[in-house]
């Protein structure tokens, strides 16, 4: 049995004729017009995403197939969604190193093993030497 997501104020699992009533309700009292209770599923897709969750987690929340949340983050959300851009930035920021930066994957591999471990492996290992950077 799937998980209830959005409760009544009971605690309870809405019916669907218990939930259109209240939608139809909060919709008027808030003077929203033109909003589906289907756009709810549609934000959390959104919302999901631009909180770094994948394609296969947001369909496993929302109960959409792959290609649906695919379609609805292309075709309704993400063109418009200044969030999703910010988050895109933060997380390329983060990877950023600048060049006398050492990377951290590589800082932490010499805390673990010493200063010139990673040329030490490199060497024994015939492998090339690791990127710093992008």
């Amino acid at each position: 049995m799937p998980a209830t997501i959005l409760a009544t104020e009971r605690g309870t699992a809405w019916t669907e004729s218990g939930f259109r009533a209240s939608w139809r309700k909060a919709c008027i009292k808030s003077g929203a017009s033109g909003v589906t209770f289907h756009d709810l599923r549609g934000t959390a897709v959104t919302r999901l995403a631009v909180a770094g969750a994948t394609v296969p987690e947001i369909a496993a929340i929302t109960g959409h197939s792959l290609k649906e949340v695919g379609t609805i983050l292309d075709t309704h959300y993400m063109h418009r969604d200044p969030a999703l851009a910010e988050a895109a930035i933060r997380k390329l920021e983060e990877r950023a190193v600048s060049p006398n930066q050492t990377p951290n994957h590589v800082a932490r591999f010499n805390s673990l093993f010493g200063k010139n471990a990673e040329k030490q492996v490199v060497a024994e290992e015939g492998l090339e030497p690791p990127t710093r950077g992008l």
